[in-house]
């Protein structure tokens, strides 16, 4: 699998969770959660559709990656205060790869400017 079908197999994943998590959290009474990560949902489907301009696309990717941290790490805060045992240290896990995959973007962006 090339790298371009890899990245839009990862972002479709992803949109796909954080809608599903999202609803899920509505339904739960958690609007707060449950809108972080519908709109996180909707930002990783859109970079689908997104630029196609190098320059506009990474900076994009950058700022989804960026926010997958944020969503992965509150949905990890969120599991953590509900007293779930296991679960929050694989949405951890997810953060700082998440966190990973923007600092390699972030060195790939600057070197190659």
């Amino acid at each position: 699998m090339n790298k371009h079908k890899l990245s839009t197999v990862v972002f479709v994943v992803n949109g796909i969770l954080f809608f599903l998590g999202g609803i899920g959290l509505l339904g739960d009474g958690k609007v707060l959660f449950g809108a972080i990560q519908i709109v996180a949902g909707a930002c990783n489907m859109a970079i689908l559709v997104g630029t196609r301009k190098s320059h506009r696309r990474h900076i994009v990717n950058l700022l989804i990656l960026l926010m997958n941290v944020i969503v992965a790490g509150s949905i990890a805060w969120d599991y953590t205060i509900a007293g779930k045992q296991y679960i929050q240290y694989a949405w951890l896990v997810a953060a700082l790869m998440s966190l990973a995959a923007f600092g390699i973007q972030l060195r790939k962006g600057n070197t190659a400017e």
